[in-house]
């Protein structure tokens, strides 16, 4: 599927609180099928480095940065542009996105990136009302996925 084909089916199921990635509804999380919607989920696991690894286990960094850039563009009415911006600096490629009171952040080096143009290893931060509450380094490579935290977490007021 394109991104554009891609970009109107996620805006769709949004409308309808509905993953069409996973078929379960946006505000839960279904264990056994980790899923790029669950970056998205209210509550404290939606900030744990350690929940969201997981969606690497089925989805690499650049099927989950083009989620969460048609997430953050399907905003309320009125909120201009889509909220994400990326730079490279010294080998160095860092993407930011803005959802809401939530921001992700992905950085990862260009010699990180496997034969098969897959993010091998890349640093996640996860920030609330621009506060970061938690950072992990996160290598992903044969079917495993390993989370090395790097800040200790803080516990900003979340939305139930």
């Amino acid at each position: 599927m394109d991104f554009a084909t891609l970009s109107t089916a996620i805006r769709a199921g949004m409308h309808h609180n509905q993953c069409v990635l996973c078929g379960t509804a946006l505000n839960t999380y279904l264990d056994e099928l980790p899923c790029p919607h669950w970056f998205l989920v209210p509550g404290w696991r939606g900030f744990r480095n350690r929940t969201l690894a997981r969606v690497f286990e089925l989805f690499d960094l650049v099927q989950l940065v083009d989620y969460l850039k048609i997430a953050a563009g399907a905003r309320q009415a009125g909120e201009p542009g889509i909220p994400w911006r990326r730079g490279e600096r010294d080998g160095v490629i860092g993407i930011a996105i803005a959802w809401g009171r939530r921001g992700w952040e992905f950085s990862y080096d260009q010699r990180d990136i496997g034969p098969d143009g897959r993010v091998r290893r890349f640093v996640l931060a996860i920030r609330y009302d621009e506060v970061l509450v938690d950072q992990a380094q996160i290598a992903v490579g044969d079917g495993r996925v390993v989370v090395t935290p790097l800040v200790q977490r803080r516990r900003p007021v979340a939305p139930a």
